[in-house]
């Protein structure tokens, strides 16, 4: 940790009744300043303490040095203890040569992915629902809610950091289950499902999304987006979120990779301005 922690709070006083503000309906920007003697201001990120989770958890942050000293900024919609944290770009044994390694380094030293064990991360093993929708809880900076698991989906254990932060999702409107009541949190989830939580995301993060008629016309395979996820879909590659497989291809409903999910939350989050380029 770099410097203190940091208790940030808002209240209002209405008559003799203090009321405390702990949720806000846009993101809120505050700021922390540090020594920049001895750091690199790409390697810092603000973070606070799950309650939920228990986790150490990302506050989208960004960062300015000016004068001898790193000026530290975080968003959040809501209140909490923040600190910063010093962490250099962790690289897994098996994305060394990969194509998303820097993406991955780059989420991984933000505490918003992490791997199948301390070592590796299997970029190319299918990421399930579960892992999704915690990439985009974490990377929002959501509170985790185990309660919202309990309380709609009977396939989802409530214990864990994987239920707090589905529950987050799920509570923001980013991700939802089935009519029968459950979620499926180890089912694979395809490209076009991704597209079209990342669409929500979007929303949750307060930037309008549009999808151009013409934005899937040069993937010769676009027949096969479903029609429930075609704005989706559309207005991801126009925001440049999703990319094609290959220059023509899209392939909708191929189940995505970890590699693959950890580039478009990367590209999501730096399009949305909640993580530094």
């Amino acid at each position: 940790m770099v410097g203190n922690a940091y208790d940030f709070s808002v209240s209002l006083l209405l008559g003799n009744v203090e009321r405390t503000v702990s949720e806000f309906d846009s993101y809120v920007e505050r700021s922390i300043s540090v020594n920049s003697s001895g750091l690199t201001a790409s390697e810092l990120t603000v973070v606070r303490l799950d309650a939920e989770s228990g986790d150490a958890t990302y506050v989208p942050t960004s960062t300015e040095t000016a004068s001898g000293k790193i000026k530290v900024k975080f968003s959040r919609k809501g209140n909490s203890v923040y600190a910063v944290m010093r962490k250099a770009p962790l690289v897994y044994s098996d994305m060394t040569k990969h194509w998303a390694k820097a993406d991955v380094s780059k989420l991984a030293a933000k505490f918003i992915v992490s791997g199948i064990n301390s070592t590796q991360y299997k970029p190319e093993q299918a990421i399930t629902r579960a892992e999704f929708a915690e990439y985009i809880a974490r990377g929002l900076g959501l509170t985790g809610d185990k309660s919202v698991v309990t309380s709609k989906y009977k396939d989802v254990p409530a214990t864990g950091a994987s239920a707090a932060f589905i529950g987050a999702a799920s509570k923001a409107g980013i991700v939802s289950g089935g009519t029968d009541g459950k979620f499926r949190p180890n089912a694979s989830i395809t490209r076009e499902e991704m597209a079209s939580m990342l669409v929500r995301a979007m929303k949750y993060a307060g930037v309008s999304t549009t999808a151009s008629s013409t934005a899937l016309n040069k993937f010769t395979d676009r027949a096969k987006v479903g029609s429930w996820a075609k704005d989706g879909v559309a207005a991801c590659v126009q925001a440049g979120i999703i990319s094609g497989v290959t220059p023509t291809t899209i392939k909708p409903q191929n189940n995505a990779k970890r590699s693959e999910a950890a580039s478009m939350i990367t590209r999501f989050l730096k399009y949305v301005d909640l993580l530094e380029a």
